[in-house]
């Protein structure tokens, strides 16, 4: 084999060898390194609260930025011990709209709107004041039947809608009618209690800063 050959060769066998190499670094994917001091108790990455929106949104209205109200359904446990209550009130950013549709309902009933709307939530706060970011977005669908409302009926609306808002913020009771969802932990939450203290550090009552 000539000298010629036996460098070309070479030259092929150390490419073959180097590039695969690279090309699976280069789609490996990058893994996150958690932040939580060990011993310290903390919100995995990953953790779902179910949530329901606090207001009508106005479909017909609806815009992208438009931030919208909501609670938690369910509180969130860590070790036996509530970290984020039930009711904690959150917001959410309107991102995208998709399809706004008006419909009749059967036997000449109201005319209901549905849409297709993307939120990007806000964090959460713990009882301890620490930060819960949330996942980058989710769907929902919403659903709003259009009133038809005269001037005696928008002057009753205004005042229940005033008495409501004495017993229950935003909605009062027609929050059962709002859309429901869910909204996930997007890292690890050090919670910055030690594991073993946490029911005796952790707050049981929100208190402000």
């Amino acid at each position: 084999m000539s000298v010629f050959r036996r460098i070309a060769m070479g030259i092929l066998i150390v490419i073959c060898w180097v590039y695969p190499q690279y090309s699976f670094a280069a789609i490996l994917p990058t893994v996150t390194t958690s932040t939580v001091i060990q011993g310290n108790a903390f919100i995995p990455q990953g953790t779902v609260a179910p949530v329901q929106l606090l207001e009508a949104p106005g479909l017909r209205t609806l815009f992208i930025g438009k931030a919208l109200a909501f609670k938690t359904l369910e509180p969130i446990i860590i070790n036996g011990t509530v970290v984020v209550e039930k009711g904690y009130v959150g917001y959410v950013m309107v991102t995208q709209i998709q399809k706004v549709v008006s419909k009749r309902a059967p036997n000449d009933g109201p005319e209901v709107t549905y849409a297709k709307v993307e939120f990007r939530p806000h964090s959460l706060k713990t009882l301890n004041w620490i930060e819960v970011p949330l996942t980058i977005s989710v769907w929902a669908m919403l659903s709003e039947v259009q009133k038809s409302l005269n001037i005696n009926d928008q002057v009753r609306e205004i005042i229940e809608t005033q008495l409501r808002s004495n017993k229950e913020k935003y909605c009062g009771s027609d929050c059962s009618e709002q859309a429901k969802f869910f909204v996930a932990v997007d890292a690890d939450v050090d919670l910055q209690i030690k594991m073993e203290n946490i029911l005796r550090e952790m707050p049981s009552a929100r208190k402000g800063m």
